[in-house]
């Protein structure tokens, strides 16, 4: 509105994650930017689901649109999952890697997390909270019991969340906690292991999550506590 981006010349316009915007409602603001765009273009949708109102989005933006689904072949370093009960007031044991799958009991939530951190002992690890208060709580706990990790959610300015990345990726910190501002388009080389803190309410959320890690054909861990009531 400003008139300091000039779009007559744009070819192309990439919509990511779109089914993301749609749920987070940007759809009519979407809409009124692309009104900028000359309609002499080439428009790609990506998209990981397909919820309701992606045909109306589509139908806002592109004509006789080619749908391509891409089926991915099974890999060949798949992603190794461990789901561990969370049992509470229960002292400490040191857990078996086990059989993936098997629900082993464990004490309260940040102990095991403690625990299962120095049984495995992964390069590098993206835990996963439900909420910015248990994100921040975790990653001070951890920093107490002498890990080095850091907090990554949406209270901080993009200045900050750009340092914990930079400080992921040189490995000056190998843990980040994170609400699920980092489950989607954060592609992190060689992430050994995500932690789910908390179990996500959605099944894609989860399906995200773990996704961070056993990318571009390596392999990788993936450890989930759980409640009963979960």
């Amino acid at each position: 509105r400003k008139n300091t981006l000039r779009l007559a010349a744009a070819r192309m316009l990439v919509l990511d994650e779109a089914d993301r915007m749609l749920d987070m409602g940007f759809e009519e603001d979407l809409v009124d930017i692309i009104a900028y765009l000359p309609d002499d273009r080439q428009t790609l949708l990506f998209s990981a689901t397909y919820p309701a109102g992606m045909d109306a989005m589509s139908g806002n933006v592109q004509k006789d649109p080619t749908y391509i689904d891409v089926a991915a072949d099974e890999p060949s370093n798949p992603v190794t999952e461990h789901f561990y009960r969370v049992a509470a007031h229960r002292k400490p044991t040191k857990p078996s890697a086990g059989t993936p799958n098997s629900p082993l009991e464990l004490p309260d939530r940040k102990a095991a997390l403690d625990l299962l951190l120095k049984h495995f002992l992964p390069e590098s690890t993206l835990v996963f909270c439900n909420t910015k208060i248990d994100c921040r709580a975790v990653a001070n706990t951890l920093g107490q019991r002498g890990f080095s990790a850091l907090a990554l959610h949406g209270d901080l300015e993009q200045r900050d969340r750009d340092e914990v990345l930079i400080r992921f990726a040189n490995r000056s910190a190998n843990i980040v906690v994170a609400t699920d501002v980092a489950a989607r388009g954060l592609d992190i080389k060689d992430l050994a292991a995500v932690v789910n803190f908390e179990l996500p309410t959605q099944s894609e959320v989860y399906v995200h999550r773990i996704g961070r890690t056993a990318r571009a054909g390596r392999g990788g861990l993936v450890i989930s506590l759980f409640s009963d009531s979960e």
